[in-house]
């Protein structure tokens, strides 16, 4: 494979070899310069140097101060998903394994807990071949739901589990052969809002906590997705898609009140 031509001279054009057993940096006059992986180069003007990107194997940030443009914010690089618990002193993560990140491998991760400061970092859930996914605090601190099984681009079975913060107490609150996740509390603790999307359909589902019982919030959209409960508990923000493309909207519980709020030409969505 031979990617990412550039011109050189009238007559000379470097490129890239991409797989082989000696992949590296070639060119139509047909030398060979160096070797090794080169992700996007570009030469300079008199082609002595090149500029390029390369994938390295590193461990993850977890909770990393970086450049924030608004100075009354902190932005800290982490991992997918986190969330801090309701008192702001710890923050819980979906990791991904060690090494570099295939494109399409959503394939496993686990529930990592640290303090807020990225210390004290432990493991609280894993299962092999599975995701532990956007894990949410109860108002009281005592559970955390997320989901469990496959999302994304290679999606399957995936049900809400609950689990304490120490690691004790795993119980499945959903199941069947339908994708369920992305869960959020309701303030008093009562209830869950989800998505759930399977053959016999997909939208936001609420689940009490005490009974067990499921109800279809009806939104009226193709596909939604990332349901937050509001704070005060008036309101449900979600993202949905409509009218070929992704937008923020919010409804009440009950399922009136349904409002857009966002009308960009683009996708907009995991809003909080």
């Amino acid at each position: 494979m031979k990617v990412s031509p550039q011109w050189l001279s009238a007559d000379r054009v470097a490129y890239v070899k991409k797989q082989g057993s000696d992949p590296g940096l070639e060119f139509t006059s047909e030398e060979k310069s160096a070797r090794g992986e080169f992700r996007n180069p570009a030469w300079s003007r008199d082609a002595t140097h090149v500029v390029y990107h390369r994938e390295l194997q590193a461990e993850r940030h977890w909770m990393t101060p970086t450049f924030s443009r608004d100075p009354e914010f902190d932005l800290m690089l982490t991992v997918l998903f986190p969330a801090y618990s309701p008192t702001g002193d710890q923050v819980i993560v979906s990791a991904r394994p060690p090494g570099p990140w295939p494109v399409y491998a959503f394939e496993e991760s686990s529930l990592e807990l640290m303090n807020a400061d990225g210390r004290g970092r432990k493991t609280i859930f894993y299962e092999a071949g599975k995701n532990a996914f956007a894990a949410k605090w109860s108002p009281r601190e005592d559970l955390l739901v997320f989901g469990l099984g496959t999302f994304f681009f290679r999606t399957g079975p995936a049900q809400l589990a609950l689990i304490k913060p120490d690691g004790s107490g795993f119980c499945m609150i959903t199941g069947g052969e339908t994708n369920n996740g992305f869960p959020s509390w309701s303030p008093d603790g009562k209830r869950i809002v989800y998505r759930s999307d399977g053959k016999q359909g997909h939208g936001l589902m609420i689940l009490s906590i005490e009974n067990g019982e499921i109800t279809s919030l009806n939104t009226g959209g193709q596909y939604d997705n990332f349901p937050a409960w509001s704070p005060r508990g008036d309101l449900i923000v979600f993202t949905s898609y409509r009218g070929g493309d992704y937008g923020i909207y919010t409804i009440k519980p009950d399922g009136n009140g349904l409002r857009r709020l966002t009308n960009s030409s683009g996708s907009d969505a995991h809003c909080v």
